[in-house]
């Protein structure tokens, strides 16, 4: 479909403000990493500055290491990510540990180190493309036993200081649902389920309510009433409305 037939046919209506973090998949919008692999994956090279362009005219605020506040919650988003396994034949794993897709960094090494330090102390929502290490991240590769693929300097990062009181991610397609921790409740919004290429393998959007910096419930759309509703998914959007009814 590509990103102008979501931005065509998906996404929502009934908000005034979005905001997306991109993933693994979205190849273009990783744009050193992309010069350098498009064609182990498109047969014409796209651009990435109008897929931003594109983004930004439909009204999308990218957040990449960076943050933004939407009714005083502030929310921050970064789409890095421990490299992950080879699991396509076509594709060259690189020298600095990068493997075959966007955004990935080398596991356990300083760039993610460097990444995790940029999170704001006084975050309310995160939103990263990874999981932490061990938080809804278990997933199986070519038949082998299943195993945790989530960031451990990350989880080191969230353990180490203030807690937001949401951290959205995805990347882990069966990790997909929800986890209230005594400080943080972890969303697994994976758009995507764990059954690749089959009809109907989309998940749900999985919504929750933010009032007064403090997430009241977690729940799916039709469950929630009047107040600040936020939506996270396909690759971690964000959404703001003050009713979905």
């Amino acid at each position: 479909m590509g990103f102008s037939g979501y931005l065509q046919n998906d996404r929502p209506t009934f908000t005034p403000r979005f905001s997306q973090v991109c993933g693994n998949h979205d190849l273009p919008c990783d744009e050193s990493w992309y010069r350098e692999h498009w064609k182990e994956w498109h047969s014409e090279r796209q651009s990435s500055s109008e897929i931003y362009r594109m983004l930004q005219a439909a009204g999308f605020e990218v957040l990449h290491g960076t943050s933004c506040s939407i009714a005083g919650v502030k929310f921050y988003g970064s789409p890095i990510q421990p490299a992950q396994p080879s699991s396509r034949q076509h594709v060259k794993k690189t020298l600095v540990g990068r493997t075959e897709m966007a955004f990935g960094r080398m596991r356990g090494g300083q760039e993610l180190k460097e990444e995790w330090k940029k999170i704001p102390k006084d975050v309310d929502v995160l939103i990263t493309h990874t999981p932490p290490h061990q938080i809804m991240d278990e997933t199986q590769y070519a038949g082998k036993r299943k195993k945790h693929i989530g960031c451990e300097i990350l989880r080191q990062v969230l353990y180490g200081r203030r807690a937001p009181a949401v951290h959205a991610f995805g990347h882990v397609h069966p990790g997909y649902g929800s986890l209230q921790e005594p400080k943080t409740l972890f969303i697994n919004c994976a758009s995507a389920t764990d059954r690749r290429g089959q009809s109907g393998s989309v998940n749900l959007p999985v919504t929750f309510v933010a009032e007064q910096r403090e997430i009241e419930r977690c729940g799916f759309p039709g469950s929630i009433g009047a107040g600040w509703v936020i939506l996270c998914w396909f690759q971690f959007l964000i959404v703001q409305s003050h009713n979905l009814s």
